[in-house]
């Protein structure tokens, strides 16, 4: 008896179950009921205006507003059929829901999270997304559905069901509210149809500022057709401006990308070929094996590779070179996770040749191959033909470092450095490179084997004041980094000089040093082998020519210079009486002497110091008489004293015998003023202004007419320039002066103040 009521209750309690739940889970009045708990259980949260159906079936739920602080959820109506045997599996499978008119704003980040924690964990735990992380949906309709997540805004409407029919617009101003680590602003609009599993994705993206980690963009246009079918070509055309990717710069960058996408067994596969600024063609194949949308901690592999012919991309960024040719082959592997992948690359230039103005050289025949590693070490080596010569090299950048640092060695035999019309320079190098933060460094030995050097002269230049100053003006050699030297230049056997008046032959040895920011100092000599100096038709060979560094600045060095001719002079005697005292009697010839007469410079460059030398020792007048006429001064007519003052510019006027020269010709002839003066040539001509105006030696002579007006006329030692001057003393203060000269005239009217 016991048994059986026992039974029968538990029956009764299992009938009242059932009529339970399927109260509330199969009737239209346990909907409403169940409306009613849920509203209330809520607090005043939720609030539903009506209801139809029932809740393991299709029900439609009419007037929907939800709102916890700031966060607020409002659908005009919602209509839902789903399967409830989900549950069981933690997951809700909804057949098919219809949503209309639905607004979901999401203001701020719930204050309970500390501000220092990344926006991306703060996403992903909050509640909206928390509700949503758990759906499975295999129908969906959506009229009107806008979503406000802090200051972004997204529109959606369409849906799916076997096919794909939905269009999007969303606006992004802070990308950061978005993706964690990143900034700029985002603005797309796009659709997305087709079967489902295999749509056809059509986007339009704008960017401005746009920054992740190292990388950014200024302005950023992308059009997108995604076609995620095998065989089928998708596109993506991307230009982008003011582009900066690991800190190296880009002005402008175009991109247009081909391909196949093909989604199997969550992988994601792409095979693409792309085209960069129009004509550079890249192709490339990733894979996401485990594709689950844009997620950047998601694994990629895949390969990228690119057969360049046209490299005339490098002259935007070295553009001292140019006519670049040559076949370049770059290999990128890709590993590891999108957010941090893992990059190793090769690289092969093929059959290269620059050519580089400004040296007038064409180096060929380059070849170059380089590898990197996980650690963005790039390692390359090759070799290069320069003229007959060929060099070998190999170096290293790391662009682990963002300052970028190369070190890069070569060595060289007789590659042509220089090839212009003044100058062609063999070289054999020996050096070691680095370059870092804009210093240059460079360490080693330049042997020149051969060398022709022959600068033109200043054919038409006119004088300039030495107080001459050029405001504003830049020093044309002045370079966008900084030097440090620690090289060794030795000259060999080949090295000819012709300059002006001078033919030699030059050899020795150099070591120059610098520090960033200063001058190049030198150590060593060079000297000449053989050379010859012509002055006013006459020519000199010279014995000693040394330029002596003892570790000065390389553009003064100390002088030892010396350059003679030999004279064969008849001897005679008996040209004066013994009896008389007169000179009367015939010359008698008592034979030949051997004379050496030349000119000796010592002092420095900018300082250099002229005399006359003889063997045997003869007066100064008589030297430089034999240097012009071939005898004595004794014997040179009046009219040769003129040719005299013109060789006088070679010369040192601060001797004392010399001095007493000098003042005998002054008596002579007349002059008030005869010397040897530093003058300033200007040089109309000049390529660059820093070269326009140069220091030179002229022999100057004047002569004053009255107490207002004198006249000088100069002539130049290593520049052949003649300037006439006449000056007129208008005052104390005031004066007028022209020259005139055979290249150009001028004149000026000047003001001079004096001082104590």
């Amino acid at each position: 008896m016991i048994k059986f009521i026992i039974s029968h209750f538990l029956l009764f309690c299992l009938l009242l179950i059932s009529s339970v739940f399927y109260y509330f889970t199969l009737t239209h009045a346990g909907l409403q009921t169940d409306v009613q708990i849920v509203t209330r259980a809520l607090a005043g949260k939720l609030r539903i205006e009506s209801a139809q159906g029932a809740l393991f079936s299709d029900f439609s739920l009419q007037n929907i507003s939800y709102q916890e602080g700031a966060d607020v959820i409002q659908i005009q109506s919602v209509h839902l059929s789903w399967n409830p045997l989900g549950l069981f599996a933690h997951k809700l499978i909804i057949n098919n829901i219809a949503v209309n008119q639905a607004k979901i704003v999401i203001p701020t980040i719930p204050a309970t999270r500390s501000s220092t924690s990344s926006i991306s964990s703060t996403q992903t735990n909050h509640p909206f997304w928390n509700f949503f992380k758990d759906i499975r949906v295999k129908q969906a309709q959506l009229n009107h559905v806008n979503i406000r997540f802090i200051d972004s805004e997204i529109n959606i409407s369409g849906g799916f069901q076997k096919n794909w029919d939905l269009q999007w617009d969303a606006t992004i101003p802070k990308l950061a509210t978005l993706l964690a680590g990143s900034n700029g602003s985002v603005t797309t609009i796009g659709k997305v149809n087709g079967p489902f599993l295999t749509p056809n994705i059509q986007a339009n993206l704008q960017g401005k500022n746009l920054a992740y980690a190292n990388q950014h963009i200024n302005q950023l246009n992308a059009e997108i057709h995604l076609i995620i079918q095998p065989h089928i070509q998708s596109s993506l055309t991307l230009s982008a401006s003011g582009v900066k990717l690991d800190n190296y710069p880009l002005k402008k960058f175009d991109l247009t990308i081909q391909g196949d996408v093909n989604y199997a067994n969550k992988a994601l596969t792409t095979r693409l070929t792309s085209l960069i600024d129009k004509r550079y063609s890249i192709a490339a194949h990733l894979t996401f094996p485990q594709f689950a949308g844009i997620q950047l901690n998601q694994p990629i592999a895949g390969n990228i590779s690119s057969t360049l012919s046209q490299l005339d991309l490098l002259t935007k960024y070295i553009p001292q070179i140019k006519e670049p040719r040559g076949t370049l082959q770059a290999t990128v592997l890709l590993k590891g996770t999108l957010a941090k992948p893992e990059i190793t690359a090769a690289l092969n230039l093929t059959n290269g040749k620059i050519h580089i103005p400004s040296l007038g050289i064409t180096p060929q025949d380059i070849y170059l191959q380089g590898t990197t590693n996980v650690n963005k070490q790039l390692n390359f080596s090759g070799h290069f033909r320069s003229g007959k010569g060929h060099a070998t090299l190999q170096g290293s950048v790391d662009f682990n470092n963002p300052d970028y640092p190369l070190a890069l060695e070569i060595n060289g035999t007789e590659l042509q450095a220089v090839k212009l019309p003044e100058y062609s320079i063999i070289i054999s190098p020996t050096i070691h490179l680095t370059f870092v933060k804009q210093n240059l460094k460079l360490q080693g030995t330049i042997l020149i084997p051969e060398a022709q050097i022959t600068p033109a002269s200043f054919d038409q230049s006119i004088t300039l004041s030495n107080d001459v100053v050029f405001v504003g003006a830049k020093d044309a050699n002045n370079l966008p980094f900084t030097t440090n030297l620690q090289l060794t230049l030795k000259l060999g056997e080949d090295i000819h000089l012709a300059s002006h008046n001078l033919s030699a032959t030059l050899a020795g040895n150099v070591q120059l040093n610098q520090l960033p920011g200063a001058v190049i100092n030198a150590v060593g000599e060079l000297y000449t082998k053989q050379g010859v100096y012509t002055a006013y038709g006459k020519t000199l060979k010279i014995q000693t020519g040394r330029l002596i560094y003892t570790g000065g600045s390389l553009m003064n060095p100390g002088l030892n210079i010396s350059a003679t001719k030999k004279l064969k002079t008849i001897n005679t005697g008996g040209n004066m009486s013994s009896f008389t005292g007169q000179t009367s009697l015939r010359p008698i010839y008592t034979g030949t002497e051997k004379l050496i007469v030349g000119v000796e410079v010592t002092g420095t460059l900018d300082n250099p110091v002229f005399s006359l030398i003889s063997t045997p020792s003869l007066p100064q007048g008589d030297i430089l008489s034999y240097l012009v006429f071939g005898y004595p001064a004794s014997q040179a007519n009046g009219n040769e004293y003129g040719a005299l003052l013109s060789a006088l510019s070679s010369m040192n006027p601060n001797t004392p015998s010399m001095g007493n020269f000098t003042k005998n010709l002054e008596q002579k002839l007349g002059l008030s003023e005869m010397t040897v003066q530093s003058v300033q040539v200007f040089n109309p001509n000049a390529t660059s202004t820093s070269h326009s105006v140069v220091s030179t030696t002229s022999f100057v002579v004047g002569k004053k007419l009255s107490d207002d007006i004198s006249i000088h006329y100069s002539i130049g030692l290593f520049n052949p320039v003649s300037i006439l001057n006449l000056r007129y003393q208008l005052s104390k203060n005031w004066a007028v002066q022209s020259e005139t000269s055979t290249f150009d005239n001028g004149a000026d009217i000047l003001y001079s103040i004096e001082r104590d």
